[in-house]
């Protein structure tokens, strides 16, 4: 079973109400299976929200791993946040949210652990599916 999930944050105004926004595609045999799925942080920064996003999408990716039990789950998570990425895959040093940046590893590490094959990617702006939902969420609001 395959999993692509793209991942955004935002609040408006920075700080402010923070909504984490994913896209999901479940390769099937017939054909994909495509959800979105949307949480309302509260008071937090734009970088809040991009973790929190990102925690989104690895509990939504958990949930299908154990509902549907596949032998194999080949998971790749997109995030167009660069610092995101390079906490978490790069290493690259943490200077804020440090507890936020730790439980995003954790769940990463406990995640693979489990045996789900997961990727972290970093992807322009243009081409996250879940930036370009909340894009149009916040302009009408």
């Amino acid at each position: 079973m395959k999993i692509e999930c793209y991942c955004d944050g935002s609040a408006r105004p920075n700080p402010g109400e923070g909504i984490a926004q994913i896209h999901l595609t479940i390769e099937t045999p017939l054909q994909p299976i495509v959800s979105t799925f949307e949480k309302k942080l509260g008071y937090c920064t734009n970088v809040q929200a991009e973790y929190h996003a990102f925690l989104l999408a690895l509990q939504e990716i958990e949930d299908i791993f154990v509902l549907q039990k596949p032998a194999k789950l080949y998971a790749q998570v997109f995030t167009d946040y660069k610092n995101l990425w390079g906490q978490l895959i790069k290493k690259w040093k943490v200077n804020e949210n440090r507890e936020l940046v730790s439980k995003a590893k954790q769940e990463l590490q406990r995640l693979r652990s489990s045996g789900i094959i997961l990727y972290v990617n970093w992807v322009p702006r243009e081409q996250n599916l879940a930036g370009q939902i909340l894009e149009k969420k916040l302009k009408s609001m």
